[in-house]
């Protein structure tokens, strides 16, 4: 064996182990220490009330965090984007146990809440304004789910 022969394979055996050192140290990071991504669907079906003191509208929100690490729901909002008689967002009101409105359901404040990692979280949010003037028309509406995450908050030290 030759000196050029044992310092390729030098070079080689040190290719190959760093290759699979950025192997370990990426296959750890996106299993374990990325940040994912907060999805939600489409919701097929809604609950809603306009009487001359408020403005009410339920929706059965599912949450599905795509990374490791868990994602934190500060708060939440409606928009109606394309509907010029709403020119603001309805805010987040409270939540309940259920989509149905029934007399034993139960009102929950609005509380920050976590969705763990590669996990699905189910909210049945009511959104509105203590006033009907802040009601959508009455025809098909597209609406925007606005959400404040723990994780896109400014620093606050």
């Amino acid at each position: 064996m030759s000196n050029a022969d044992g310092a390729a394979w030098i070079t080689s055996a040190a290719v190959v182990s760093t290759l699979a050192l950025l192997f370990t140290i990426a296959s750890f990071w996106w299993l374990n220490a990325r940040q994912g991504k907060l999805k939600s669907f489409e919701p097929h079906s809604f609950a809603g009330s306009i009487t001359p003191q408020s403005t009410s509208i339920r929706l059965p929100i599912v949450f599905f965090n795509t990374g490791p690490k868990p994602i934190v729901v500060q708060n939440m909002r409606l928009a109606f984007p394309e509907d010029p008689g709403v020119t603001f967002a309805l805010p987040w009101r409270n939540s309940r146990k259920q989509f149905r409105p029934a007399t034993d359901d139960f009102k929950d404040f609005p509380a920050v809440f976590s969705v763990t990692g590669r996990a699905v979280v189910e909210v049945f949010a009511d959104f509105g304004a203590p006033f009907a003037s802040a009601a959508p028309e009455l025809r098909d509406q597209k609406v925007r789910l606005e959400v404040k995450l723990g994780h896109k908050l400014p620093d606050s030290r």
